[in-house]
């Protein structure tokens, strides 16, 4: 954790998502140096750190990653936490090259969907009790 208990690397996500559960567990899995830590936007403490950030916490349709204190979100959240969970994942950092405009509406087309491609359930997102501490809600 960095100064003034904010985490370096914090994704905020939507914790009704199936994907967003999916991606959380998927950078639990790959971050082999612990540097993430979680919070879901429907959180008090999830909203409150989007809005410091100038992000709004109402919009549930992308996750945010905080990277020292900066918000990202849409494609370049995607591609900045591929690119900070190293090799071989930040090798899809690669696809930054491609314009913003074009990799956030690849970006919204799938989360227009995710709801019905990811289900989601009360299992999704099960917390084992190695990794609670990096859950800030």
């Amino acid at each position: 954790m960095e100064k003034k208990g904010m985490p370096k690397h914090l994704l905020l996500y939507d914790g009704e998502c199936g994907l967003c559960s999916r991606t959380v567990q998927f950078v639990l899995k790959k971050d082999r140096k612990e540097m993430f830590y979680f919070a879901p936007l429907q959180s008090q403490l999830g909203r409150q750190i989007a809005e410091r950030c100038g992000l709004d916490a109402e919009q549930l349709s992308t996750f945010i990653y905080i990277r020292e204190g900066l918000g990202l979100t849409k494609s370049a959240a995607a591609l900045h936490v591929l690119k900070s969970l190293g090799m071989p994942w930040s090798a899809g950092f690669m696809f930054i090259i491609l314009p913003k405009r074009f990799r956030d509406a690849c970006y919204d087309v799938i989360a227009k969907r995710r709801h019905r491609w990811f289900p989601w359930n009360e299992q999704c997102l099960i917390i084992d009790r190695h990794h609670r501490h990096r859950f800030l809600s």
